[in-house]
Order: C-alpha cells, then structure tokens, then sequence
C-alpha cells in the first residue's frame, strides 16, 4: 500500500522494515522483577494469582461506565452501521498484561510511556504539580509546563472513571509528538491525582485514548486521531493494533495510523461494522467451543454489544454468558475451578470461538491463557477470560494477539485479520 502523506511509526520493540513506514529504532524495554511488586513478590496462591489477574482487569480497563449502553441488544445492521499506513508506533510488552508506547509532549520535548487505548478517549499524562502523597505520581515521569515554549493554557477541569478508580486532573495545550511526527495545539491532561492502586508501580506513565472519531475527549477538543487527520498528519481515521504475545520477538508490539501493515497478518481482513458510534463496539453473534470427543458449546443468537480494547488484558463476558463458557471448559478436566491449568498443556486445550460479522474468530489454548511467575518464579498459567457485572463483553489483549486489528474510523467498522 502506498503512502500518500509521510509515515507515522511509534513501536516499542524493534524497528519496522517497510519502504512506506518511518522507522522508529527503540529500545526493547526491560522490566525489573526485583523493584516490581505487580508479578513476581505474588504469593504462591492460586487465589492470589487469579486475583492478580483480575487487579489488572479492573485497573486498566478504561471503560467509563456512567457512558456505557444499557443491555446487549444490538443490531449490526442498523442506523449505526450508517488503507494506507502514514504512521506507526511500536509497542512494549510488560508480561502479556499490558502494551505501552512512547510519546513526547512539549518544546523541548518531554518523553512519557503511556498505554495506547483503544477503549478510552483521553490522552493523559502526570503533571509536576501532582500532590506529595500521590504516589503513582511520583513514580512516573511529569509534565513540566513551564520549560515548554509552546505550551498554552486550556484550564478546564476534567476526572476520568476506570474500573477501581480514577484520575483527576486539567487540561493544558502542547505539542504532541509520535513517532517523529507533531500534532501542534493538542489539548490534553495533567493528571495531578491518581487515587488508585492500580497506577502504583507500572511501566507506563499516562494513557493515549484511541477512541472513535465520534467520542469527544472529556478533556474537550479533539482526539489525537481526529487531530492527526485534520492536521494532515495521517490521510485517513484508521489506525490497527498488533501484539505479539513473544516479547523477544523483533516486532513486539506496535500501533500504525493511517492504515495496517501486510507483513503482519495472513489473508484479508473480515469487517464487522461498529454498533455504537461513541464506542469501538461490535456485535458478537454466538460463541462456540471444541474439545476432543467432548460434545460441542454452541451460544448463538447472542447479539451481544463488544468493546474491541487494547487497554484491557482480558476476555471479559457478562457474567451468565462466562458461567456457561467455563462450566463446559471445565467439563473437560484440564482446568481447576480457579481457572488454572498446567503451562505444559497449553497446546492440548479446549478451543474457544466468538463469531463477529457472521465470521468465526477461534482462539486456541496457547492463545488465551496468560503465563505468570509466582515468587519462587516458578511459571503458572491462568485462563485469561473473567466475568464482571455489565452486559456487553470485552475482548482485550488476549483475543487481540491472535487478531491483528484495524479500527477504520473513516467507515465506522472493525476489521480483523490472523496475526501473523
């Protein structure tokens, strides 16, 4: 595909070989077991484990909820439903629970590492005027706006909901710069308290949210993307998201706008169109499993509203949708009430499939199940699938390292194609 405009890169791990793309040499991100408290000073407890996984869940899901529609009756074909790369970032992966990239804001420019959220809207990072006692704060990188020469004031007054608390903060104007490339003016957020625990020790410093065209930032504004567009920065509102489950791959992970990468995925892209303008949503119609001689899961007619996010690790079902899919896993005798298995038997587990857009999307058991160190670092594995109490599902990391994923705003659809 060739490039109308310059190339966008940002990439966490390796740089990316393609004429068309600007390449963004990084360095591959090493994470320190001995000053983390997020993986390895775990204690050996299945519960703790599990847990621990759900933590992550709740911490990075950056739904807001007071938004979020009511029920699970969609219909794809509705009044909702009413590719070439300019720009591309690569990716850090932190133990397959969360991806996260650089960016710089300000003249000169100040470097942050922040999670590229596709469920999210807001581009946040810390300031420098966050409390004392703020402890994510101070752990993390700030903004300091007064060595910027082209920040400018915005002043409005912003808090962000996630699943076990918020941010809080104002917005201020500067220059954002991705992958090489400048969007001039950018409104976004100085986060000067962060109330959560689920912002201590991460490797990340702030959030890029990378909503739809159609869902205003609560900071006010534009989005990013929208920006990127209307600056002429990227010639189309599509961007799609590659993780590489193998974090010693060469390319571990990365974000590319203004369209997708062939070298990434197998075949075509399937494209299912969004059901709710303001969401990256789609509608799942059934959702299926198979085991050996084991007799088959099969939910149809399901119709059920789905967030494709990139800011949450797991697959997250409405909870009598999650209880049918394990109650069958289980019958299979490979996994424990707790949802752990043993990580050598990876390869010999059920498969599990969520049809989108009438096409069947299959993850095996080496897709979906998460590997984790407990203190002894000894490796054990946890199903990466949850429950919570909405009634639209969630498909996260999990689901969206077996798919690459192109989120094409300019058409309002998602597309998914086998990553490679």
């Amino acid at each position: 595909m060739a490039a109308a405009r310059c190339v966008l890169t940002v990439a966490l791990i390796g740089a990316l070989v393609s004429a068309q793309v600007l390449r963004v040499p990084l360095k591959k991100h090493k994470t320190n077991a001995s000053n983390s408290t997020r993986i390895s000073e775990v204690k050996v407890d299945e519960q703790a484990l599990v847990s621990l996984a759900r933590g992550y869940k709740d911490g990075f899901i950056s739904v807001q909820l007071d938004l979020s529609p009511e029920g699970r009756s969609w219909d794809p074909t509705g009044s909702f439903a009413s590719q070439q790369v300019d720009s591309d970032v690569l990716l850090h992966n932190n133990k397959d629970i969360y991806y996260y990239g650089p960016i710089s804001i300000g003249t000169p420019p100040q470097h942050f590492e922040v999670v590229y959220d596709s469920g999210s809207n807001d581009l946040w990072v810390p300031s420098s005027q966050c409390g004392m006692f703020n402890l994510p704060c101070w752990q993390s990188n700030k903004y300091e706006s007064r060595v910027s020469t082209t920040y400018s004031k915005s002043g409005r007054v912003f808090d962000i909901t996630y699943g076990t608390g918020y941010v809080f903060g104002y917005t201020s104007r500067d220059v954002i710069t991705i992958g090489g490339v400048s969007i001039q003016r950018q409104i976004f957020g100085e986060v000067v308290e962060q109330p959560s625990k689920a912002f201590v020790d991460t490797m990340f410093d702030g959030i890029m949210g990378l909503g739809t065209p159609l869902s205003p930032p609560r900071e006010g504004g534009s989005t990013v993307l929208q920006s990127m567009v209307d600056q002429r920065v990227i010639s189309s509102r599509v961007f799609c998201v590659y993780l590489n489950k193998n974090s010693s791959a060469d390319t571990n992970a990365e974000v590319t706008f203004g369209g997708c990468l062939d070298n990434l995925h197998q075949g075509q892209f399937s494209f299912a169109p969004v059901v709710y303008t303001s969401r990256w949503m789609v509608a799942m119609n059934s959702i299926g499993g198979t085991y050996k001689e084991q007799p088959r899961l099969f939910l149809p007619n399901l119709n059920m509203a789905t967030l494709i996010d990139s800011g949450t690790t797991l697959i997250l079902l409405p909870k009598d949708v999650y209880n049918i899919v394990t109650a069958w896993m289980y019958k299979t005798g490979v996994f424990n009430e707790q949802g752990l298995v043993n990580c050598s038997t990876t390869d010999n587990l059920p498969t599990i499939s969520f049809t989108i857009g009438g096409q069947a999307y299959p993850l095996k058991g080496s897709d979906y199940v998460i590997q984790l160190d407990d203190s002894t670092g000894a490796k054990v594995c946890v199903v990466g699938m949850d429950y919570w109490s909405i009634n639209w599902a969630i498909l996260g990391d999990v689901f969206m390292r077996r798919y690459y994923t192109m989120f094409d705003g300019d058409n309002m659809r998602i597309g998914f194609a086998t990553a490679v």
